[in-house]
C-alpha cells in the first residue's frame, strides 16, 4: 500500500509525531482491509468480462442486456457487447443500455458484418477486448435469469484453481415450435472431453450462455482454426485439456429457439452436415484427450450423414461412402440393410 512508502519516508525524517499519526493510519488501513476480505469483496480491476455477440437480435436484446445488469457481485464485470452491422435496430438498444449503464455496457459496432468475412479474424478482434481474469459468454437472443450465476460460478472457480471452465442447465424456449433436438441435461459432476462429443452438432449442450472459463482457455492454441466453424464444442475442449471442468443442474439462463438463430434454419442444418466431417476431423487433429474410437466414429457417421447429399455415384458420393463405411463399419452395416429392408431400423 502506497501508505507503507510514506511510513519510510517519514521514519527516515525522524518525526516522532508525524510516525504515531502514520501508525494509527495504517492500523485504520489493515481493519478496512480485513473487512473488504470478510465482506467478500474483491480487487477493483475487472474480474468477469461477458462475451455478447449481436446480429439482428432486437427483439430478444433487452431481455439479454437485463440479464447482465441485474447481476449481483463483490467483483467487477464488464459486458463486451458487439453489434456485427445488425440492420433492425439491434445497435440502438445497446446504444441504449451502454448510456444508462457505462460501467457495465461497453459497445462494438461494426458497420460490416465480419464474421461473415472471416471468421478466423472475427474471433481475435473480439477476444482481445477481454481483460477479465474470466469470461462469460452470453449471446445477444438468450438470456441469463439468476442474479447470482456469475458470483456462485467465479466463486466456484476461485475455490477451485484446477478447473478452467464450469456451466450449467438452462431453460428451453421454443415458443415457435421449430424441430429441435432434445437437450441433455447438464448433470452436478465433472465432465471430461469424450463428454462433450456425446452430443450432435444441432444440440448446444452445454448451453452457451451458461459458460464461464478462465481467460487462458481463448488463447489455447489450435492448429487449422479456419475448420472450425462451430466454436461451442471447440472452447470446450480447450478447457478440458487445459483443467477439469465442471457441470452445474442449476438452471440459471434460457437458451432461445428461433427460426433465424445460427443453429436452426434449415441452410444452417445442411450446412452443418456438410461441414461437419471436416470439423471433426479438425477437433481429433487438435485434442489428444480424446477418445480416438469415439472420435474416428463421430467422423464417419457424418460422412455417410453426408453422402446422400452428393451427387448420385458421383466422386465425392463415393468418397464419403467408403471412408464413412471405413471410420463407421456399423453404421454402414446398418444403412445397407435398411435399403434391402427398405424401412428404418431403430
Amino acid at each position: 500500500m502506497k501508505s507503507f512508502g510514506v511510513k519510510k519516508k517519514i521514519l527516515n525524517r525522524g518525526d516522532n509525531e508525524a510516525f504515531h499519526l502514520q501508525v494509527i493510519i495504517v492500523d485504520e488501513m489493515s481493519k478496512i482491509d480485513k473487512l473488504n476480505k470478510d465482506l467478500g469483496v474483491m480487487e477493483s480491476s475487472i474480474v468477469v468480462s461477458i462475451q455478447c455477440l449481436v446480429y439482428n437480435h432486437k427483439p430478444f436484446l433487452r431481455d439479454c442486456l437485463e440479464g447482465f445488469v441485474m447481476q449481483k457481485t463483490n467483483f467487477k464485470f464488464e459486458a463486451i457487447v458487439h453489434d456485427d452491422a445488425s440492420t433492425d435496430g439491434s445497435a440502438d438498444i445497446i446504444r441504449e443500455y451502454a448510456e444508462k449503464y457505462p460501467d457495465i455496457i461497453q459497445p462494438i459496432y461494426r458497420t460490416e458484418n465480419l464474421y461473415q468475412k472471416d471468421k478466423v479474424q472475427f474471433r481475435e478482434m473480439i477476444i482481445k477486448h477481454y481483460v477479465g481474469k474470466y469470461v462469460a459468454i452470453c449471446e445477444g437472443d438468450d438470456y441469463w435469469t439468476d442474479p447470482y450465476k456469475l458470483q456462485k460460478q467465479v466463486d466456484f472457480l476461485e475455490a477451485n484453481p484446477d478447473y478452467t471452465m464450469c456451466f450449467h442447465n438452462a431453460e428451453i424456449l421454443n415458443t415457435e415450435g421449430i424441430d429441435h433436438f432434445p437437450e441433455k441435461e447438464v448433470e452436478d459432476r465433472d465432465y471430461i472431453s469424450d463428454d462433450f462429443l456425446e452430443t450432435n452438432l444441432l444440440e448446444t449442450n452445454p448451453p452457451t450462455a451458461s459458460f464461464v472459463v478462465r481467460r487462458e482457455v481463448l488463447d489455447y492454441e489450435l492448429v487449422g482454426r479456419e475448420r472450425c466453424f462451430y466454436g461451442d464444442l471447440a472452447l470446450n475442449l480447450s478447457a478440458a485439456e487445459l483443467g477439469k471442468t465442471r457441470g452445474f443442474s442449476d438452471v440459471m439462463s434460457v437458451y432461445r429457439v428461433h427460426g433465424t438463430s445460427a443453429m436452426h434454419s434449415e441452410s444452417s442444418a445442411y450446412l452443418l452436415i456438410m461441414r461437419a466431417p471436416v470439423y471433426y476431423e479438425f477437433l481429433r487433429d487438435n485434442f489428444r484427450s480424446l477418445s480416438r474410437s469415439k472420435i474416428n466414429n463421430k467422423i464417419g457417421r457424418y460422412y455417410l450423414r453426408r453422402y446422400p447429399y452428393q451427387k448420385k455415384f458421383s466422386k465425392a458420393w463415393f468418397y464419403d461412402l467408403i471412408k464413412g463405411s471405413f471410420l463407421a463399419p456399423h453404421i454402414a452395416r446398418k444403412i445397407i440393410l435398411e435399403k434391402i429392408l427398405g424401412r428404418e431400423i431403430k
